[in-house]
């Protein structure tokens, strides 16, 4: 088996477990140096109290989950975005239907000790609107987006990653000023094999 092959299946394995322990609460709760938000004082769904109080938070929310345990400089770490979208309200699939639409994306800031190898953004559902003539391509309730990063630096205790969900949420007669939350993945660094 390829290399390649070989990463794709591991991927898609991930995904497979991602997903099972995100449709079952209480079963997958990270430590919170694991996943916690920029704000450092994270509640038990990632997300600090001064996010959610926004308007936009309260339609969408967002935690990030590390799968991998550990970090060390040179190898691969996986994660999951996982996003809430209110009932109600959509945000654009990625790619987006269009390109005047934004799509809900997952990115990495630079020099933040990790590169983005892969985001495996979720199949999207063609659904109609009221301001639109042709179905549109996008996310609702909730989606889990897998993240594969590849550690550029490990050093000192932890792998502190910022990354960033941008998204723009609409309902069916409106849409709300695209959006960005800041996310904080931390993976304990590993200096042995």
């Amino acid at each position: 088996m390829s290399g390649r092959a070989l990463r794709l299946l591991l991927l898609a394995a991930l995904v497979l477990v991602v997903v099972l322990l995100v449709m079952r609460p209480g079963v997958f709760s990270p430590p919170r140096e694991l996943a916690e938000t920029d704000a450092g004082n994270a509640d038990s769904a990632g997300v600090p109290p001064e996010m959610e109080a926004s308007a936009e938070a309260a339609v969408v929310t967002a935690r990030v989950e590390a799968v991998s345990k550990s970090a060390r400089a040179g190898e691969t770490l996986e994660a999951a975005v996982v996003v809430s979208i209110a009932d109600g309200w959509h945000v654009n699939a990625n790619p987006a239907s269009d390109e005047y639409l934004i799509p809900t994306e997952v990115a990495v800031a630079e020099g933040a000790g990790a590169e983005v190898v892969a985001v495996s953004y979720p199949r999207s559902e063609l659904k109609r609107f009221s301001f639109s003539d042709v179905p549109l391509a996008v996310y609702e309730g909730q989606i889990l987006i897998p993240v594969t990063l590849v550690a550029t630096s490990a050093e000192g205790d932890s792998l502190d990653v910022p990354l960033q969900l941008t998204y723009q949420p609409c309902d069916d007669t409106q849409c709300l000023a695209p959006a960005t939350i800041d996310l904080r993945l931390r993976v304990p660094v590993v200096t042995q094999r």
